[in-house]
């Protein structure tokens, strides 16, 4: 969608001074989505991101290597760029964001493929539209005006098998698509909506040679012009989850991969692995599941580890699975501590495993299945035999865990125990799986061991500023993990030159009991450094000690929300020298119904810092076709000014979000306030 900006022709002084204590609020840039979502490797394109506050937007930072990029043109909600991917590129999910006078904005996800990538093409809504495409391939695209809807043909040969992957929340897009398959006459041969929470998913293999359809649609809310996708139609395999999850080191072990067209899997050129040390020879391919052989040399640490299946057709996706070294528990037997469990989940079926706690001892029961692909809910669940309070000899719940809280990523449905046991004894853990599997794929892979002390670093946030004259501070969350009661030594590593923040020393806590784990504790990194100049910027760290964990933030990737939203581990975080704002604007409507040959009016109000004065000149970005601002006024009280939109009587109609008002003031800064909804009808 191009984006235009539309101006009043004569503009209105507006003395507006929202007379209020509540001081001006900061604002970093936002970035709401990029189109296309992504390339193949050895590319040069250009992209548009969209956003707010994106006005003087001069610096384009990439996470990893692989991508570079400049800015080359732009608006408070539009930034246009010329990125180039490098050969060497890895593969999956690269994250960016920009840096402006305002700060560092969030990060946005851009995702490198192995596939030919092609741009969709409007108008292609209805099938004699639809346009044609040759698979394998990946399509980037949107659903972002009215009741959008892409539809592409293409052709296929009887016994031609295809994975069908629409990627939209996994790459951090508001949009809940559906997915349709229809043969040339029209007749629905598949449906997907929800099967990675919201993206659509299935493979096909065709009865015939013929001609087919695939319509994607959206499913609820209005499209938008951030409702981005990337179509994957790949003869490659796509995998869910290997079992067992965990192999340990120095062991061969027979093992099955489960996913969607893995009988591609008979002309196998190579497995690729997290290492040399882990090697993987395929026994038996079919469409749902494969047998391989996994090999992992002794000695090869632990920790997890990935595996992608080559074909002539290409490379699959990558999933993961563990390398651990400890002893592997065998069925029937106690459960010894240190030792590995490798299962599969049954619904409604608990295992219980008996094992030995010494008195004060603290162990550890890490259960990883969901981290892993693999679709189970688990519960963890100590219980001590004929020691109930009432002393009638039932079992006693002594801890029980459903989900894992935090520093975990968000959405892990994994449970974790850490418990201090007051006494020794005979114990038993109960694992329940919470969620119906319909098929043997529900590994899972737990791990008991004894504590081991460790630290993890939580940023408050990825992208602090230092205003200039003033300093800035970054606020760290320290959590002791497994019984860490050691000092420690926030230090910050990557300043710029001119910029200074001490060392904090972070204080040995008080437990409240040898049971709990200490809350985690707050510290706050001061930044010093008033000669540098607005929007210098660097890629910190902060690390304990020497050698020692660095501190990382869980973001979300802009998106529709709920467990939908797409997360990125982001380590380190970038600072910037960012200018103060010196007035803010706010539209009290947060939608205007206008129809066509009529108008409607927008109050908008307008918030001053201490000391900023004379007058406001105001400005609309994304108006549609035929609407103009009409006049600009300013009311007796001089607290809220009235902008007046007037619609043509031939219009564009339709919902047309990200509407932004833009005021500027005599001396040229210039402030949006939050975007509203324009319905003309």
């Amino acid at each position: 969608m191009t984006t235009r900006v539309l101006r009043c022709a004569a503009f209105l002084a507006a003395a507006c001074a929202w007379a209020t204590e509540e001081p001006v609020k900061h604002q970093l840039p936002v970035l709401l989505s990029v189109f296309p979502q992504g390339a193949e490797p050895a590319t040069t394109l250009s992209a548009t991101v969209l956003g707010n506050h994106l006005d003087r937007a001069g610096a384009l930072v990439f996470e990893q290597p692989g991508i570079s990029g400049r800015i080359v043109g732009g608006s408070h909600t539009r930034l246009d760029l010329d990125l180039a991917v490098s050969a060497d590129a890895a593969f999956g999910p690269h994250y960016f964001r920009v840096v402006s006078p305002r700060g560092a904005s969030n990060v946005l996800l851009f995702r490198i493929g192995d596939q030919r990538h092609l741009l969709e093409t409007e108008p292609n809504g209805r099938l004699e539209q639809a346009s044609r495409i040759e698979p394998p391939l990946t399509l980037n695209g949107r659903l972002d005006r009215g009741d959008d809807i892409d539809v592409f043909r293409f052709e296929a040969s009887a016994g031609e098998g295809f994975v069908f992957d629409l990627r939209s929340g996994r790459n951090g897009s508001g949009l809940d698509p559906s997915m349709i398959l229809l043969d040339g006459a029209g007749n629905k041969l598949r449906h997907s909506e929800d099967h990675f929470i919201w993206d659509p998913f299935f493979g096909y293999t065709a009865d015939r040679t013929a001609a087919f359809f695939v319509v994607l649609q959206p499913t609820r809310g209005r499209a938008r012009p951030t409702h981005g996708y990337q179509l994957d139609i790949r003869k490659a395999a796509h995998l869910d989850v290997m079992s067992p999850l965990g192999v340990k080191a120095g062991t061969e072990v027979d093992a099955v991969l489960f996913g969607t067209g893995l009988d591609l899997a008979r002309r196998v050129s190579r497995f690729e692995t997290c290492s040399p040390e882990v090697g993987v020879t395929m026994l038996e391919p079919g469409p749902d599941q494969a047998r391989v052989r996994i090999a992992v040399s002794d000695g090869t640490p632990a920790g997890e580890c990935s595996l992608v299946l080559f074909t002539e057709h290409g490379r699959s996706n990558r999933i993961l699975f563990r390398v651990h070294d400890l002893p592997v528990h065998s069925s029937g037997e106690s459960l010894s501590v240190p030792s590995a469990v490798s299962g599969n989940a049954r619904f409604g079926r608990p295992e219980r495993l008996v094992f030995e706690a010494r008195e004060h001892e603290t162990l550890v029961f890490d259960l990883m299945a969901h981290r892993f692909g693999s679709p189970v809910d688990m519960t963890l669940e100590v219980v001590e035999p004929g020691h109930s309070e009432t002393g009638d000899g039932k079992r006693t719940v002594v801890v029980r865990n459903d989900d894992a809280k935090p520093p975990r990523t968000r959405y892990d449905k994994d449970p974790k125990i850490v418990h201090t046991f007051e006494r020794a004894g005979t114990y038993e853990l109960h694992l329940s799986n919470l969620w119906r599997v319909g098929r043997s794929g529900s590994p899972y892979h737990l791990e008991v061991r004894r504590a081991s002390p460790r630290l993890e670093l939580l940023l408050a946030t990825d992208r602090p500023v230092v205003h200039p004259g003033k300093g800035g501070k970054l606020e760290v969350e320290v959590h002791r993990l497994e019984g860490h009661s050691e000092p420690a030594t926030l230090t910050v590593l990557g300043l710029p030159d001119g910029m200074r923040a001490d060392p904090v020393e972070v204080p040995i806590p008080v437990h409240g009991s040898e049971t709990e784990a200490p809350a985690p504790q707050k510290v706050t990194i001061e930044f010093t450094g008033s000669a540098l100049q607005v929007a210098t910027f660097a890629e910190i760290e902060v690390v304990a000690g020497n050698r020692g964990p660095r501190g990382w933030r869980n973001v979300r990737i802009a998106s529709g929300g709920g467990e939908g939203a797409a997360y990125a581990r982001i380590d380190g975080a970038v600072l910037a020298v960012a200018e103060e704002r010196e007035f803010e604007l706010e539209a009290q409507l947060r939608s205007v119904n206008l129809v066509r040959g009529g108008s409607a009016a927008i109050p908008v109000s307008l918030r001053r810092a201490e000391g900023h004065d004379g007058t406001i000149q105001y400005a609309i970005e994304n108006l549609p076709d035929g609407v103009a601002v009409e006049t600009v006024e300013t009311e007796d009280s001089g607290a809220v000014c009235r902008l007046t939109l007037r619609a043509a009587s031939d219009a564009a109609e339709g919902s047309f979000s990200g509407i932004a008002i833009v005021g500027t003031d005599t001396r040229g800064r210039s402030e949006q306030a939050p975007p509203i909804t324009l319905i003309v009808d």
